[in-house]
């Protein structure tokens, strides 16, 4: 890096090399230096890339990055904006056929999604839906993030149902939900979250309808979820029990309350 001169088409790459460096070193230890000097050496990087490189998307997606991690950690609202307004160019520049799009409408969903959880603002909802949308679009059936990218997907839509009482938003929340459980390998620790997701659909749809097999699936859907995160991701099963468990207090099925309270405990 040193030996680099400042002129040189080269310098980018180099500084973003060093920056994910830095931010593999901040995720083994923590060390706040590293995220902030991965942040400074990114926005380096940027500033010596053409706007017109084929590089400068992944070098924005990676500053966003580092400025959202950032924001999760210190809760600093400037972070988020400029995290926002950085992932929006790196969308704004990725073509269309890349394979990077994904990833970077993806991050841009999550920034928006963190503002409207701070603000509320219904453009925010708004926007992250259609982002969310769009990386589903763009990405291969075969791709390992495109379950991911469908459950966030899924909670958006249900967020925006939650407001509006739409019923088609419940449904395509449900359908969506659905793809991501089924697209996930069974032994995938993000399934149980998943599961609990899709439950949280089914149950909110039978509230509404009182159709039986909503009722069944949900329950089965919960249970799924209790066993398998009991195993792989206890947080995510610790929030199926609940959402399980005061589901049937209200509906007076105290065996099911019963068999969620038992996972907790074993938990």
């Amino acid at each position: 890096m040193k030996t680099t001169p400042p002129d040189s088409p080269d310098l980018p790459r180099h500084l973003t090399n060093l920056g994910g460096g830095l931010c593999d070193r901040f995720a083994r230890t923590g060390r706040e230096a590293d995220l902030e000097e991965a942040i400074r050496v990114f926005q380096q990087a940027v500033q010596g890339t053409r706007p017109d490189s084929p590089d400068l998307p992944g070098i924005l997606n990676n500053l966003g990055a580092g400025l959202n991690t950032r924001f999760s950690r210190t809760g600093r609202e400037a972070d988020l904006e400029e995290a926002i307004r950085v992932f929006q160019q790196a969308v704004k520049t990725t073509p269309p056929d890349s394979p990077d799009l994904p990833r970077h409408l993806t991050n841009l969903g999550n920034g928006l999604s963190a503002r409207f959880s701070r603000t509320g603002r219904e453009a925010d909802l708004e926007e992250a839906i259609e982002v969310f949308q769009q990386a589903v679009k763009a990405t291969p059936p075969d791709l390992p993030d495109l379950p991911a990218i469908l459950n966030t997907l899924g909670n958006g839509l249900r967020e925006r149902f939650s407001r509006t009482g739409r019923e088609t938003d419940l449904e395509e929340a449900i359908r969506v939900s659905q793809q991501a459980v089924w697209a996930t390998p069974p032994d995938s620790p993000d399934l149980p979250g998943y599961l609990n997701n899709l439950g949280n659909g089914l149950r909110e749809r039978f509230e509404r309808s009182g159709r039986e097999a909503d009722l069944e699936e949900a329950i089965r859907v919960y249970r799924r979820a209790c066993s398998l995160g009991a195993l792989s991701a206890p947080q995510a099963a610790l929030a199926a029990a609940r959402n399980w468990g005061r589901w049937a207090v209200q509906r007076k099925q105290w065996g099911e309350a019963r068999f969620g309270s038992f996972n907790r405990r074993r938990r």
